[in-house]
């Protein structure tokens, strides 16, 4: 899932039955694609797991 912390709106996620970092990478980028960010986008991700 990625989440606009300003707007705390959630942009766009991804799901599957497995865990692996392509559905990760395809959430950012239609969240990019949606958004069109202006340059000094900060990207954080936690890391985490189930």
């Amino acid at each position: 899932m990625v989440i606009d912390l300003f707007s705390r709106q959630i942009v766009d996620w991804s799901m599957a039955e497995h865990m692996k970092t392509q559905w990760v990478n395809d959430a950012l980028l239609m969240a990019i694609w949606k958004r069109k960010p202006s340059k000094g986008l900060l990207w954080h991700t936690d890391r985490g797991s189930q």
